[in-house]
């Protein structure tokens, strides 16, 4: 009988290849995973630093409006897209947050990766440590915010732990828009979060519902 000893060798090559393969295939899907979580990651920050860049000049509209002599009680959000913001104090364009002779600023909503398009809300709260003791603050927020927005908005604003579930508010948050009245409402968690803090994302305890998320950024700590 005639032997092929190279009749074996080949099919060695042949599983030596296949196995290559396998593994090259192996790696460039993990790549692939690893590279499509980067951009998912991107994407979110970008959100999160949209949202936080809004506030901000929520903020600071809202202080130019005191520099140019508009009182904390005469502050307006009156605005052509959401109702219950007039605020009988105020009479002129120069104390309208939405006016380009007051303000500046405009209507901002988001898209449905950001939140569930609920417009940004102007009520009032008291952060412990904010402001003068006792006194309650003019807040912004934006509900509904999904999770990992909220949690890379706190990653970046240092609010709660980097990476946890965001921090869960113990009292009921005063959500009545502001037209002028301070309420007495106090914005506090189970440990000391909040305290001293500007601005950060939450879940609510009640009031917002447990199953929501709200960013929260202080206009003018009185």
């Amino acid at each position: 009988m005639t032997h092929h000893p190279q009749n074996g060798s080949v099919i060695i090559w042949i599983l030596i290849a296949i196995f290559l393969f396998a593994g090259l295939g192996f790696a460039m899907m993990k790549g692939s995973q690893t590279s499509t979580s980067m951009v998912t990651d991107e994407i979110v920050q970008s959100y999160a630093r949209q949202i936080v860049a809004d506030g901000n000049i929520f903020q600071q509209s809202a202080r130019r409006l005191i520099l140019n002599g508009v009182t904390d009680t005469g502050i307006s959000f009156e605005n052509p897209v959401d109702g219950g913001y007039i605020n009988p104090a105020c009479t002129k364009p120069k104390c309208k947050i939405f006016d380009p002779a007051g303000g500046g600023m405009g209507w901002i909503t988001y898209t449905p990766q950001v939140n569930d398009g609920s417009g940004w809300l102007f009520t009032t709260n008291r952060i412990n440590n904010i402001g003068t003791t006792g006194i309650t603050d003019l807040v912004a927020f934006l509900p509904n915010i999904k999770l990992d927005v909220c949690k890379k908005i706190n990653e970046m604003v240092a609010f709660g732990t980097a990476g946890a579930n965001p921090p869960q508010e113990q009292n009921t948050v005063d959500l009545t828009k502001f037209i002028g009245a301070y309420g007495s409402t106090v914005m506090d968690d189970a440990g000391s979060v909040f305290e001293g803090k500007t601005q950060g994302c939450f879940q609510g305890g009640g009031t917002p519902a447990t199953s929501q998320y709200y960013y929260f950024q202080v206009l003018l700590a009185r």
